[in-house]
């Protein structure tokens, strides 16, 4: 992926975020998509776990888990990790922030968010998928929907690939009554929203996302967006666990 600057040259310019592991030996299809949302609900959506199982409950939200336990959610000043550990209604408890964090030992998350915007799903350690949010306007946001993979037999990398373009446009299509139909567009207007525990990741991303808004260089912005969203955090240095 490229990414575009406007402005005048710089002797040195800041680290471009992406994704260590993405070395030579994998391979990735992608494909390109406009909503009519503004970058932050586009975003949040991505970041909401407990939407899988109702929403895309004919593709990956099969199997019914739609009992949310967390999710344990991690953070710095550059990205969220999320550790995702629905399952189905059996009647247990909720763990607790201690124990899911200890259960996320030594496993990868399964979302990772790296600010300004860019969304990876660890599938599986031969497949992600990658999502970059581009905000064309104040209304209207570019999904940059790729697939990273090692299928390297060209008969069968073809065919895999046209069924990952498919298949990623299909599963974002299942959100787009939602996404699109959200007041306000713009989530740092949402002052009313009411976010519950499973929407740990949500809350984190709406305070990193207004303390960047404040730190913007000559970044005209209403007073209102400035106000502190609803969040189920409390303010943290870096390297910080959102608690419960």
């Amino acid at each position: 992926m490229a990414v575009v600057g406007r402005g005048a040259a710089r002797d040195t310019y800041p680290a471009i975020p992406f994704f260590a592991e993405f070395d030579a030996g994998w391979r990735s299809t992608t494909v390109a998509v406009d909503w009519p949302v503004h970058y932050t609900r586009a975003i949040e959506n991505q970041l909401d776990v407990a939407h899988i199982a109702f929403i895309h409950r004919t593709t990956i939200g099969r199997g019914g888990r739609s009992f949310v336990d967390g999710p344990y959610v991690e953070a710095d000043d550059a990205s969220i990790r999320v550790w995702v550990t629905n399952s189905r209604h059996t009647g247990r408890e909720r763990r607790g922030m201690a124990e899911l964090a200890a259960a996320a030992v030594g496993r990868d998350p399964s979302l990772t968010f790296l600010f300004p915007g860019l969304w990876r799903l660890n599938i599986g350690s031969r497949l992600k998928n990658v999502v970059a949010f581009v905000p064309i306007d104040a209304v209207t946001t570019r999904y940059y929907l790729r697939v990273y993979h090692r299928v390297t037999n060209p008969l069968l990398r073809w065919p895999f690939e046209a069924l990952m373009r498919l298949s990623s446009r299909s599963i974002l299509n299942q959100d787009r009554a939602i996404v699109v139909t959200q007041t306000p567009m713009d989530s740092t207007r949402a002052m009313g929203d009411r976010l519950i525990e499973a929407d740990r990741a949500i809350a984190q991303y709406r305070r990193m996302h207004a303390r960047l808004l404040r730190r913007a260089p000559r970044l005209e912005v209403l007073p209102s967006l400035l106000s502190p969203a609803p969040a189920l955090v409390a303010p943290a240095p870096a390297a910080e666990v959102v608690p419960a």
